[in-house]
Parts: structure tokens; C-alpha cells; sequence
């Protein structure tokens, strides 16, 4: 073998060149497999992009390296001057950017080269526009929605932050699925979607697990004390969370379940 280089097509059917690797750099494999990629886009009439979510139909995880930007059509985003003009950028001028940039590439790979190393954590403003245009838009790939998720429901922003997290919910949501592990249900029960949590968690067991008695992963175990918390089934939550192995937040939670059965003699008593 003189070399290898892994392609993949993401969800959004678009092409993706992962780093080439060879013994011999004389060989120059990445022109070569830049151009058979070229070609292959050509023939399944598809375009080469820069990232994007690649799905495991098979196997149940693969190591991702990273796809390449060949072109380097994305990197003035992730310069120190697009980085100043974020500061000062208005929201109006910024959405008219997104949509100006979502029209020649991939809005996944704008998007995830927009919100690398939290350039908009100091701008909830235009976080707010950014996720009412992905709340929009359901075609996005999965982690790229969950990312602006997050950042929505930091931003103040929680009705579009639960509309996108609520439609990726719906889906069918695999137990190795990235946004299983466990960012979904931890952000649908921190939305006030606890229900929506326990399904996902549910829907998402290893076949051998048939209910909480049987889940062995702590932060499986976590998330669905979290859920069981925010719905108020605190001697629930807090056995969960003892499980889980945070006995901080097992204590604070059977303190107020005592709590409330203490308010609860008072009343009768009354």
C-alpha cells in the first residue's frame, strides 16, 4: 500500500476529502485524490464540502480526523479580522452576511466554521438571528443544529433553541448516534422538555437495558436524573443520580424532597 485517502458523503449528500496519508511524499497523494474527488463529485452530480456530519450506517462509531477545506473557500471566517468584525457587526448586516455566504456554501460548514472556539459567545444578539435561521431550516445536519441548540439556549433565546431541539428529537435517534452522548437530552431537559429527555433516552437503550434498574452508563444515568428532577419525581432523581456517581446533586435533591414533605405536614397541620 503507497497510501490511503478516506471520502465520505455527509448528510447533506455533499462530498468530503479526509487527510491523505502516504511513505512517500513524492508520491503527492492529496493532488491525486483532490482530483479523483473533483471528478467523482462531477459524476454524482454533488459538490465537494469543506465538513459536515458524516452518518454510521453500519458500524457503530469511525474515527474522524477531520474533512479538509481543499479550497480553502471557509478560512477568511476563521480569521482574526472576521473575529473583530463580529464585535461590531449589527444583527441586520450579519444575517444578510449568512444568507449572502449560505447561498455559495454549505450553510453546515458556514455555520460550523462560524461558531468554532465561542466567537459569538459575547454577541446573544446575533446568536438570536443565527438560530431563527436554523430553527428554519431542518435540512441541516444534526450536530451542526445541536451546536446552535446550545448556543440559542445560553443566548437567551429558548423558543427557537427548543423548536430545533424538539425537531431533532422527532427523528429517529440511534444509541450511537453523537447527540445521544449526551448533549440532546441534557439540553431538552434543561428547555423544560423533560418528557421529550426520557423518550430520547429511551428510544436510545442498548437492547439488553429494559429500564433504569438496568442502565449501567453514568451519564445516561445523569440525564435521566436530570428529567426526573425537572418533573418533580425528586426520590427518583436523586436514586439516579446516586448511580450516576454525583452525590452532590443526590443530596441537594433529596433536601428538597424532605423539604417538601416538611411544607406538606406543616399545611395539614394547619
Amino acid at each position: 500500500m503507497l497510501g490511503r485517502c478516506l471520502l465520505a458523503l455527509c448528510d447533506e449528500g455533499r462530498l468530503l476529502v479526509f487527510r491523505a496519508y502516504q511513505h512517500d511524499p513524492a508520491l503527492g497523494l492529496a493532488g491525486l485524490a483532490r482530483d479523483f474527488a473533483e471528478r467523482l463529485a462531477a459524476a454524482m452530480n454533488t459538490r465537494i464540502a469543506g465538513g459536515g456530519r458524516v452518518p454510521a450506517l453500519v458500524a457503530p462509531e469511525w474515527y474522524d480526523d477531520g474533512a479538509r477545506d481543499l479550497y480553502g473557500r471557509l478560512e477568511a471566517l476563521r480569521e482574526r479580522s472576521f473575529a473583530e468584525e463580529l464585535a461590531s457587526i449589527g444583527p441586520r448586516t450579519f444575517e444578510e452576511k449568512l444568507l449572502d455566504l449560505f447561498a455559495s456554501e454549505p450553510a453546515s460548514d458556514v455555520i460550523d466554521a462560524l461558531t468554532e472556539g465561542d466567537r459569538l459567545a459575547g454577541r446573544p444578539d446575533l446568536v438570536r438571528v443565527l438560530a431563527r435561521l436554523v430553527a428554519a431550516c431542518p435540512s441541516l445536519a444534526f450536530s451542526t443544529q445541536l451546536d446552535v441548540a446550545r448556543l440559542a439556549a445560553k443566548a437567551a433565546a429558548p423558543d427557537d433553541a427548543r423548536q430545533i431541539a424538539r425537531r431533532l428529537a422527532a427523528g429517529p435517534v440511534r444509541r450511537h448516534h453523537p447527540g445521544v452522548q449526551p448533549d440532546l437530552p441534557i439540553l431538552l431537559a434543561e428547555l423544560g422538555e423533560p418528557q421529550l429527555a426520557l423518550r430520547v433516552l429511551r428510544s436510545s437503550r442498548h437492547t439488553r437495558v429494559r429500564g433504569w434498574e438496568d442502565e449501567t452508563e453514568a451519564w445516561r444515568l445523569h440525564a435521566a436524573a436530570l428529567a426526573h428532577e425537572r418533573l418533580h419525581r425528586l426520590q427518583r432523581a436523586a436514586d439516579l443520580y446516586t448511580r450516576a456517581g454525583d452525590h452532590e446533586a443526590a443530596l441537594r435533591v433529596t433536601a428538597l424532597a424532605r423539604g417538601g414533605k416538611l411544607h406538606g405536614k406543616r399545611r395539614a397541620a394547619q
